[in-house]
């Protein structure tokens, strides 16, 4: 389509394009300490609201945000106000505990090169998804985001939730939520084909070239004392208005544009695309353990979930043994359950389990995904968490480091194990691989990449029941 040239009723042109989803995977930066943004369990500031909530409030406020668009102004006649056909899906959110992350209490300055270096290493799906970055930081002299042709970044989210969002701050005030969901929408869209600002002269003859006043300043100087000289539009810089718009050349440039992350929708945008996900230990000891948890709070769009539990013969395996199916749906999302409960089923001991969660709404039918759990009561013979277990092995290597680095250690009993990363300096916690994980006798490695820590001195820490070991690496770029 020629952009500019859409005719005398653009709209129906426009609205006459399919609906697409933008897959998006939100990643929360936090200093090494697990501080400074939302995590996998908390808000980084004592509160219970976690990152995984955070994401998906984002993601559904720029939703809204797209489900109206408002007339442009400072422009006469005002442009045909089209439909926007284009929608986010959330597909994942992780988190990086790293040297570039903000201290708990004030934003730092990132350096530029290190700092995409750092995206460039951490990105998922790079080919098919947008990565988005949220970091507590400022890059060069950017307020709140940048795009770099493919990814994107939002920063200062985490600052100012903890300074004015938190109900007992100031809040709650949606207002810098809603703003973080424009600044996001504004990246992803420097990346999908409009690049620039219409301040700049974007080459859309429907949108205003202003004089770059990013909002109205009462009794300022002029031109931007007059609020016809601020722009509306979600590609220019005003963060002080609700009411954003995109004009039909934008809309248009955004459909045009052929990359690979747009997802056709033959749904008409009712709901997003799903994404069943879920994490589930591979070995439980359930005379030490004694639950089984399931944590599928990374699964998302879906408005109910099903669990299917079933006892099968080995890992990998189909086959129902006869008596031991068990499954159920449930409303709304998936988060964190004990199986047992939740369905109300027996684990046995020495038995493995195939465990399935598929997630549904009102547009799709269905996505799942199956993990296998096996049941291992070797601790009722003398393993149980008053026998001595000891770490039999524990060394690094390579040892310098610039990469991935193994983990190699051996317990002389299977039990559960921590195993943890610390700077020698100070001892500061790095990074977790295990936490209580049930982990075999046998001689075991972990691989892990420490290519985000600076030069210096590491310790890797394992804890049994009744023993701390510890054995020294560095690391070398």
């Amino acid at each position: 389509m020629d952009c500019n040239n859409l005719g005398s009723d653009p709209c129906s042109i426009l609205e006459d394009q399919p609906i697409l989803h933008i897959p998006v995977n939100i990643h929360f930066v936090m200093n090494m300490d697990g501080k400074g943004n939302f995590s996998e369990t908390g808000d980084g500031d004592g509160g219970t609201y976690n990152g995984y909530q955070r994401a998906e409030d984002i993601v559904n406020l720029a939703n809204e945000q797209l489900e109206e668009n408002y007339p442009v102004w400072a422009i006469n006649p005002t442009p045909e106000i089209c439909d926007f056909r284009i929608r986010l899906a959330l597909q994942g959110v992780y988190f990086h505990r790293t040297n570039y992350a903000l201290i708990s209490s004030a934003p730092v300055q990132f350096n530029h090169n290190n700092f995409w270096s750092y995206i460039n290493q951490n990105l998922v799906n790079a080919s098919s998804e947008v990565s988005c970055f949220f970091f507590n930081g400022e890059i060069g002299n950017s307020p709140s985001g940048q795009a770099n042709g493919a990814q994107a970044t939002i920063l200062f989210d985490w600052f100012n939730y903890t300074g004015h969002e938190k109900p007992e701050n100031l809040g709650p005030n949606n207002w810098y939520r809603n703003s973080v969901a424009r600044t996001l929408l504004h990246e992803i869209f420097h990346n999908n084909g409009l690049w620039k600002h219409p301040f700049q002269t974007d080459d859309c003859d429907d949108t205003p070239t202003l004089p770059g006043c990013w909002s109205y300043v009462e009794n300022g100087p002029p031109p931007c004392n007059d609020w016809a000289n601020i722009s509306n539009n979600l590609m220019d810089y005003n963060q002080w208005i609700d009411e954003w718009s995109l004009s039909p050349c934008q809309i248009c440039r955004l459909h045009n544009y052929t990359t690979i992350y747009l997802i056709q929708d033959d749904n008409e945008g009712e709901c997003a695309p799903l994404n069943s996900f879920f994490a589930l230990p591979s070995r439980v000891c359930l005379s030490y353990q004694l639950n089984v948890w399931m944590d599928g709070s990374a699964s998302y769009n879906e408005t109910e979930h099903f669990i299917e539990i079933y006892q099968v013969p080995s890992v990998g395996s189909n086959d129902v043994i006869s008596g031991t199916y068990q499954s159920n749906w449930f409303d709304g999302k998936a988060g964190r359950v004990e199986l047992g409960d939740y369905l109300n089923y027996n684990f046995g001991c020495g038995k493995v389990y195939r465990v399935k969660l598929a997630v549904s709404n009102d547009c799709y039918d269905w996505d799942e995904m199956i993990r296998y759990v096996t049941i291992d009561c070797a601790c009722d013979a003398g393993g149980g968490p008053n026998t001595p277990v000891e770490v039999e092995e524990l060394f690094a290597s390579p040892n310098p480091s610039s990469s991935n680095i193994n983990i190699n250690y051996k317990l002389n009993e299977a039990q559960n194990l921590t195993l943890t990363i610390h700077d020698v300096c100070g001892g500061q916690l790095v990074g977790t691989l295990k936490e209580q994980e049930w982990t075999d006798a046998d001689p075991q490695v972990y691989s892990w990449n420490v290519g985000a820590l600076p030069d210096g001195l590491y310790f890797v820490r394992a804890v049994t029941n009744t023993q701390v070991r510890t054995a020294q690496f560095s690391v070398q770029h």
